[in-house]
């Protein structure tokens, strides 16, 4: 299953560069896995759980339309919520001042 979210956001410098530098990001129960080169575009990051709750979440960033693009993807299970939960709560926790507008799809 996945899960579709994207943030709308303010203007400003890459949002997926903030995440991917924060380093209270481990609190939220999410940790780094890999990220392409700060800077480079298009860029990518992508997040496990730091409890050990299956899925990942791949991020881009779309510099031009503001717009933080995050694809949570679990297998062998239809429940993604815990993921997506931490996720959702992070960046209104952390970078509600830059978020206008926060959605969500189911893709399956």
């Amino acid at each position: 299953m996945q899960i579709i979210i994207s943030a709308i956001c303010t203007n400003g410098g890459s949002l997926r560069e903030a995440i991917g530098t924060d380093q209270r990001l481990e609190k939220f129960g999410l940790r780094l896995d890999k990220m392409q080169t700060p800077g480079r575009a298009p860029g990518w990051l992508k997040l496990h759980s730091a409890r050990e709750e299956r899925g990942a979440i791949n991020i881009v960033w779309d510099a031009q339309a503001h717009i933080l693009t995050a694809r949570v993807v679990t297998r062998r299970t239809s429940r993604p919520s815990p993921i997506v939960g931490d996720f959702i709560t992070y960046l209104l926790a952390r970078h509600r001042s830059r978020i206008r507008a926060i959605t969500t799809a189911v893709r399956e």
